[in-house]
């Protein structure tokens, strides 16, 4: 019985965005009907594996399209470059992509230094209970404030008096283009068309499912592999793989930047733990419910 001739592949080689915009292209029969997909990570991690980079050697043999992400400026230092040239086809056709970033929503994000003790715990992903948290928030309860006198008092903050919010949107508008320029897939224009009708994203670098559908979609129109009914088959994807745990944005920073989608009955995601307004959601922070 002659053996089936494997099909090429579609590379993608970036962060946690093109780990799920492979996921999304795997749940497209039109697309894995004609390409295997591929993942590379581009993030740093100091995990003892000495390969943790790199694609699988099989996978890049058969390469048709590589698609790899620029760094964003903040995680720039663990940008780790596509280091496998030597394995892709000489006719291999490679896209450079800008990264997403959702800065401007939140301008003191902060790794909270509490997730620590917690990142055993399988229900978090090992990355610990809140693995985006807000700055302002840490140094209070460093400083040993009382949670709730914390949380109040960020609740009640007005972030468009504390900080320049114009500048911060300059420099975020600025390195979006930047990325859009050094890209051969431009997606800023939309990401600035949109921020105020509709959330955009979870966190800082976790974009909601329909930006994702949005992204996957300007890569497959650039490698000229978008199809008539590609929205449609986006539509019937139920699960998102980054939609887990969310980050509140302050009413006093989307009131600045118009933000229509912020409302008082806006909700956030703690995992499994539910979905919380606002006020909820950062009195369980302080206290670093979970």
């Amino acid at each position: 019985m002659q053996q089936q001739e494997k099909k090429p592949t579609l590379v993608l080689y970036g962060n946690c965005q093109l780990s799920c915009a492979k996921y999304i292209l795997e749940c497209l029969p039109r697309i894995t009907d004609q390409f295997d997909i591929g993942f590379g990570t581009s993030i740093e991690i100091d995990n003892g594996i000495d390969d943790y980079n790199c694609v699988d050697q099989e996978i890049l043999k058969r390469c048709q399209f590589l698609v790899e992400q620029i760094a964003e400026e903040e995680m720039a230092s663990r940008f780790v470059p596509f280091s496998q040239t030597e394995l892709l086809p000489k006719d291999v056709k490679r896209y450079k992509i800008p990264s997403l970033s959702g800065a401007l929503y939140w301008p003191t994000h902060f790794h909270d230094f509490r997730n620590k003790d917690y990142r055993e715990l399988e229900k978090y992903s090992g990355k610990g209970p809140y693995p985006v948290g807000d700055r302002v928030i840490n140094n209070m309860i460093r400083d040993g404030a009382d949670p709730n006198t914390v949380a109040q008092e960020y609740i009640e903050s007005d972030f468009g008096a504390l900080m320049n919010l114009a500048r911060l949107f300059e420099m975020w508008n600025y390195c979006g283009t930047q990325r859009d320029l050094d890209s051969d897939i431009q997606i800023h224009s939309y990401v600035l068309e949109n921020l105020q009708k509709k959330q955009l994203f979870y966190t800082i670098r976790h974009p909601t499912m329909e930006m994702m559908a949005v992204y996957v979609a300007s890569i497959l129109d650039a490698l000229g592999l978008l199809y008539s009914t590609y929205w449609d088959d986006v539509q019937k994807i139920t699960y998102d793989p980054i939609e887990e745990y969310h980050f509140p944005v302050h009413p006093s920073i989307g009131a600045s930047y118009g933000m229509e989608w912020i409302t008082p009955e806006k909700t956030y995601r703690h995992y499994n733990n539910g979905s919380f307004s606002f006020p909820e959601f950062i009195y369980r922070y302080a206290h670093f419910t979970h």
